[in-house]
């Protein structure tokens, strides 16, 4: 049996090499990607925790803006698919977002809140 010809061999060598090449750069973009989203899902968490939290610590805004901010912003923006509930100490609901995301959760109970174990943005 005859060897395979030089350029037989340089061809599936070549061949080879980018597949593995493509692959590996193909891996390491989705893994970019993957963090970047996690990244901006983190941070679009931690800036509606802390614009909700801002408007329930000033007792002049009053429920007004927090129903403008959970019930109304989100139907102008569909890019924005969050469930939010806001409870009062007694644990009663003070103001919900709708949808069926809500709504899916809405006799569920919240656990008891604890701080987070590392912060939502680095």
């Amino acid at each position: 049996m005859r060897a395979a010809s030089i350029t037989l061999r340089l061809t599936v060598l070549y061949a080879a090499t980018s597949l593995l090449l493509l692959a590996g750069l193909e891996i390491a973009l989705y893994a970019a990607l993957v963090s970047s989203l996690r990244a901006r899902d983190a941070s679009m968490l931690a800036d509606e925790v802390s614009l909700v939290r801002a408007i329930i610590a000033d007792p002049s805004r009053g429920t007004v803006d927090l129903e403008d901010e959970i019930v109304w912003e989100p139907r102008f923006e569909r890019s924005r698919p969050l469930a939010v509930r806001v409870l009062d100490r007694d644990g009663n609901v003070v103001v919900q977002s709708p949808g069926s995301l809500a709504q899916a959760f809405a006799d569920a109970p919240f656990p008891r809140p604890t701080p987070p174990a590392r912060p939502l943005v680095p």
